[in-house]
């Protein structure tokens, strides 16, 4: 693992910049969430996925524009799953990590999705990524409570 600062994050990040997501959805516990960005792609279990993933685990999230909330992580399910396509079609523009806190803030062109660590370290044998983001290469930008924000290379 490689840890990252905020310029080695905007580079990495780079060729996101301008695509849309697709499959915004709520995950099947909780408040997990994950948004799908570039070519679609199935991995090994038949699971439809773009060539980048986004992957909210272990963290609050608020999904907002300039002027209204448009939801966060413990609102109702059922409303929480009628609002997230709309995220669909929305252009990445940038992700920004607090290097302590590592709340992140991933900006798109009309709306923003923050998130903020809900544990402070990792538990006994229990790792507690806030986030993950698969590049296409198959290599994960994780954001680890213990090590902040790392690369794992290949992942895939």
């Amino acid at each position: 693992m490689k840890s990252l600062d905020q310029g080695e994050l905007a580079a990495l990040t780079a060729p996101l910049v301008a695509l849309p997501a697709w499959g915004s959805e709520l995950g099947s516990v909780g408040s997990m969430m994950t948004v799908e960005f570039g070519n679609r792609t199935v991995d090994g279990d038949g699971f439809v996925h773009g060539s980048w993933h986004l992957w909210i685990v272990m963290a609050a999230w608020r999904w907002e524009t300039d002027d209204r909330v448009l939801a966060g992580s413990e609102n109702d399910r059922a409303e929480l799953k009628t609002a997230l396509p709309a995220l669909n079609g929305d252009t990445f523009q940038s992700v920004h990590v607090d290097a302590v806190s590592l709340e992140a803030v991933f900006e798109f062109t009309r709306s923003r999705l923050a998130t903020l660590p809900i544990y402070s370290r990792n538990q006994t044998e229990l790792s507690l990524e806030s986030w993950m983001l698969w590049t296409p290469d198959g290599s994960v930008i994780v954001a680890d409570p213990d090590q902040g924000i790392v690369l794992q290379e290949q992942a895939r």
